[in-house]
């Protein structure tokens, strides 16, 4: 499966993980998924972490990716969405430019252990982020 999403911490963090050949239709199935995920949260704002970096090949219409993404990313639950890339520099510029039109809060950073310890210090409302209230065992580094 190209897509995979889960709680990293119900209601506050989400995590996308893709892979492979991801497809238009994916990301926007995606993305409908974590909108309902922003409508199930109580929380005021809801952090993503997405993960791209097990893709081999993803839609490059920078238009499209936007029309498919955007409306997840202009929720106004949506915190802060941290990107975990290969450093594939056309994905890079994708995700940031789709990030920068939807004026979302967004870093890229090279793991889920990096983003969780970003995230905890942008949001102190977070609970605790160790090992034992997150499922690394999930999480292939």
């Amino acid at each position: 499966m190209p897509v995979e999403i889960s709680w990293l911490v119900t209601g506050r963090i989400s995590y996308f993980r893709y892979s492979g050949v991801v497809t238009l239709d994916e990301i926007e199935q995606a993305s409908q998924r974590g909108i309902e995920m922003l409508g199930e949260s109580d929380a005021v704002l809801v952090h993503s972490i997405q993960d791209g970096r097990k893709v081999t090949e993803f839609p490059k219409n920078l238009k499209a990716m936007l029309d498919v993404s955007g409306k997840a990313m202009q929720h106004a639950k949506m915190g802060w969405m941290v990107n975990l890339t290969d450093q594939n520099p056309f994905l890079v510029y994708i995700a940031s430019m789709i990030g920068k039109l939807t004026q979302t809060r967004q870093r890229f950073l090279p793991d889920v252990k990096a983003a969780l310890t970003f995230l905890a210090d942008v949001d102190s409302t977070l609970p605790d982020l160790t090992d034992r209230h997150v499922p690394y065992d999930k999480i292939s580094e």
